[in-house]
């Protein structure tokens, strides 16, 4: 499931800009021969920002965002991750070269080296699984690409001058060191064996322990695990969960920035029910001041969002264009070929997507031969080779596809979509019968819904 945060997209111009001189100040020169997109994601006192800017045509940017302190950015170019060190009144610089490869000039050099090494070395995507033919999972591998950006982080630590600092980003090293081998040691017994689900679970729950006023759990994410096992949610009464959670939060939380961020992420929790658009705001409501501003501001616009989405008895609004295994394209209207339609969104890194796919295969096995009714999987993988792959692995017998380029993303926004798994029933008409379909792992209430579909 992807993973749900506080965002706020803000567009920056590079023309025009003027650098005061107590303001940060970042220049840069990536190898292009053309404009290159960049993201760059930093957390102000516990709210999290995305902004986006472009290169010109030769890969040259200067970049100066408004920041009350300084503050460690992390840069997203060209599907890698990169992080550099700001400050009020200083001057960075960096430097990608065509391998991709950073180089770092001006002040902060050191800090910034550390925080590329830590944060590129600790990139989710980088220990990403992708299934192999015999679907192993190597943690021998995985292992040692953690051991090694543990090694290059300490070894870069003397370097910074700034002692506070410095003890910083060593709690800042360890606590990514600790959320990353949690990772791949579940990984290693979903995929190779569960029953190394027990002979981890006590090192896995040590590692998940978080402080929660620490500084490094909010910046490593942490604070997301700490509040999805601490606060109790009732998604049925909003403001009875609102109180216990400000019950815990107060008793626990003194960090302020952490305390903003959590009661950010216990509001981002509600996004995933896909509950109607009165409910999200009733949730919003209940949680009154205790966001900020800027999270409001953000879940307002994404709640009316949702509000113009597209709901059952409404025609699809968006026809997206779909890839097969061989790399045939068809539309989403023309896969379902004027048939009752149970479509799957999924993707390959997404375990409880994954862990539904035996249960699609039993649907999709009891209606077969039945020509009223098709049942689709469509993948929202950037990675296509690990889709082919996976599909290798499993060989399934019902129509595969993924989605292609922007028209996926366009669909998902249409319909709603904020995680997946996510099953919709299209009507032969192409109407919405059920746009959040029951999964496929609860057989009888599936096969009820459908067969009552095909009996009009």
């Amino acid at each position: 499931m992807k993973p749900i945060s506080a965002l706020l997209v803000l567009p920056f111009m590079l023309a025009s800009c003027t650098h005061k001189e107590d303001a940060p100040l970042l220049t840069g020169t990536i190898a292009a021969n053309d404009f290159v997109l960049v993201t760059a994601y930093y957390d102000i006192d516990g709210d999290i920002y995305l902004e986006d800017f472009s290169t010109d045509s030769l890969g040259r940017f200067t970049y100066s965002p408004t920041i009350p302190k300084g503050t460690d950015l992390t840069l997203y170019v060209n599907g890698s991750t990169y992080g550099v060190r700001i400050d009020n009144g200083a001057s960075a610089s960096i430097t990608i070269d065509s391998l991709g490869e950073a180089t770092f000039y001006g002040d902060n050099r050191e800090e910034s080296r550390w925080l590329n090494a830590c944060f590129s070395g600790y990139d989710p995507r980088r220990y990403k699984h992708i299934m192999e033919r015999d679907g192993a999972y190597d943690l021998a591998k995985y292992t040692g690409m953690m051991d090694e950006a543990r090694s290059t982080t300490e070894a870069l630590l003397p370097k910074i001058v700034d002692e506070s600092l410095r003890d910083y980003y060593r709690s800042l090293g360890e606590m990514f060191y600790r959320r990353t081998k949690a990772g791949i040691l579940g990984a290693d017994a979903f995929y190779n064996n569960p029953d190394n689900r027990g002979k981890y679970n006590e090192e896995i729950d040590l590692l998940n322990r978080v402080d929660p006023n620490a500084d490094a759990s909010r910046r490593t994410g942490a604070l997301f695990n700490w509040t999805a096992t601490t606060i109790p949610f009732d998604f049925s009464n909003p403001a009875e969960t609102v109180d216990r959670a400000e019950a815990i939060i107060d008793s626990l939380v003194t960090n302020p920035a952490n305390r903003r961020m959590i009661y950010n992420i216990c509001s981002e929790f509600i996004f995933n029910i896909n509950c109607p658009a009165d409910e999200l705001r009733a949730y919003i409501s209940a949680f009154g001041d205790r966001l900020s501003a800027h999270q409001r501001e953000v879940l307002d616009k994404r709640v009316s969002e949702i509000e113009s989405c597209t709901k059952n008895g409404d025609m699809i609004s968006c026809n997206p264009v779909l890839v097969a295994p061989d790399g045939t394209r068809t539309t989403l209207t023309e896969a379902c070929g004027g048939k009752l339609a149970y479509i799957d969104m999924w993707a390959t890194w997404c375990g409880p997507c994954c862990a539904q796919i035996p249960y699609m295969e039993k649907i999709a096995d009891f209606y077969k031969g039945d020509d009223r009714i098709v049942c689709i999987s469509i993948s929202c993988d950037e990675d296509i080779d690990a889709w082919r792959k996976k599909l290798e692995q499993d060989s399934p017998e019902w129509p595969q596809y993924v989605f292609n380029g922007e028209s996926g993303q366009q669909f998902m926004t249409a319909m709603g979509v904020t995680a997946i798994p996510r099953f919709i029933v299209v009507n032969p008409d192409m109407t919405i019968a059920d746009i959040d379909a029951t999964r496929p792992q609860s057989d009888e209430a599936i096969k009820q819904l459908i067969n009552s579909l095909l009996a009009r």
